[in-house]
């Protein structure tokens, strides 16, 4: 918990770790619990100070979006994000027992980094790549803008540099929650662009912080990513990049990662072959699983 010295009250601080305990359980591919527990953050920020209530509203809608994606609704995630966005576009008077001007002005930033990313994505997945690359852009801006930021004092006493502290990941100095995220997406629109190997220069970006951090889901991820990047200039090596992917979620128990990884491999293997029948095997096992853990039907 915060020190007394620190202006984040109880209620906020607890939303915030409540927060990124919803997104931490949908990594493991627990939605269902993630989701009640999101909207119940969702409900208490309603009784937060401004701006924290919009605030931390902004980032669990930015976190529903992203499992929506990760169920193939795009056009429910787009609306999320900006709603998101909307949300931090407001400029309303700071209420008593606020957070500092400071730390608010650096949450924007994060929220907003992880609302555009967002967007990005979801313009991806409905096929709007022009789109996805002004997202991209924007997010450029957002995140040069946050590393011209000093760190909030208030934050640094609240979180501190504990890396076993999870808040730390997100608010950490150098915020690489956020840039790792930026990187995948941008990975994305270059592979949607067909633009390889800028492609794999962003992979490498997320893959290399990644392994710098203490997030084993987001290194995880990085490495399907990478996979991805590759995909379309040498099938062998994406392959077995995807496969490390696939073994490491797979360890961790990370089921969402470890299924996408497995639908990536089925789509690497030549058709009709024993390897693309074995993944989509594979594929249909993890999504029943996925269903059973609270994920809508609906998973493509």
């Amino acid at each position: 918990m915060p020190s007394q010295s620190s202006q984040l009250t109880k209620p906020t601080w607890q939303c915030a770790q409540r927060w990124w305990n919803a997104v931490e359980a949908a990594g493991l591919g627990y939605y269902g619990a993630a989701t009640e527990q999101l909207s119940s953050v969702m409900e208490d920020c309603q009784n937060l100070p401004s701006p924290d209530g919009y605030l931390l509203a902004s980032l669990c809608l930015s976190s529903q979006a992203s499992w929506q994606r990760q169920m193939g609704n795009h056009a429910t995630a787009a609306t999320l994000d900006e709603k998101a966005i909307e949300l931090l576009a407001q400029d309303l008077p700071c209420e008593k027992g606020c957070m500092q001007v400071e730390t608010a002005a650096y949450l924007r930033l994060l929220a907003l980094a992880d609302a555009t990313s967002g967007r990005a994505a979801d313009s991806l997945g409905l096929d709007v790549s022009g789109n996805a690359r002004t997202f991209v852009d924007k997010g450029d801006e957002v995140l040069v803008a946050l590393h011209e930021m000093s760190f909030p004092p208030e934050l640094e006493t609240a979180v501190g540099e504990d890396p076993t502290n999870s808040m730390w990941g997100y608010c950490g100095l150098n915020t690489p929650r956020v840039v790792i995220r930026h990187a995948w997406v941008s990975t994305e629109v270059a592979i949607a662009e067909d633009r390889w190997e800028h492609a794999q220069a962003c992979a490498l970006q997320g893959a290399e912080l990644s392994g710098e951090w203490f997030s084993a889901r987001h290194h995880v991820k990085s490495l399907l990513i990478d996979a991805a990047a590759w995909s379309g200039t040498d099938t062998a090596a994406a392959v077995k990049k995807a496969e490390r992917a696939y073994q490491e979620a797979k360890n961790e128990g990370f089921v969402p990662l470890q299924w996408a990884a497995s639908l990536l491999l089925r789509d690497l293997a030549e058709d009709g072959s024993e390897e693309a029948t074995r993944w989509n095997g594979t594929c249909e096992e993890l999504e029943k699983e996925l269903v059973e853990r609270g994920a809508a039907a609906s998973l493509h």
